[in-house]
């Protein structure tokens, strides 16, 4: 991008204002990699993504779980089914 800046800033013309022609910026030369190579790239980040997004699914799978195991304690601790404090036998209400 440099070097395309670079050859522009050389072809304008103007003592006070700058001015580029179209045909100036149609005589640049951009250089692009041959199309296997971003083809490449993209893949390789099409299968990094992949295994994030599984990571991911089994992070939200597992909060989840936490989370339903937490209301189910919360449950029965109100409900007298667990013993948090060491004063009921528990075993009469199951």
């Amino acid at each position: 991008m440099q070097a395309l800046d670079t050859g522009l800033r050389l072809a304008s013309i103007g003592s006070t204002y700058d001015a580029v022609s179209v045909d100036d910026i149609g005589a640049q030369s951009i250089v692009t990699p041959p199309l296997a190579e971003p083809c490449a790239i993209a893949a390789h980040l099409d299968a990094r993504a992949a295994t994030i997004n599984v990571a991911i699914a089994h992070y939200e799978r597992a909060a989840a779980l936490a989370g339903e195991y937490w209301a189910r304690r919360v449950a029965d601790t109100v409900t007298g089914r667990v013993d948090v404090w060491g004063w009921l036998d528990c075993a009469k209400f199951r």
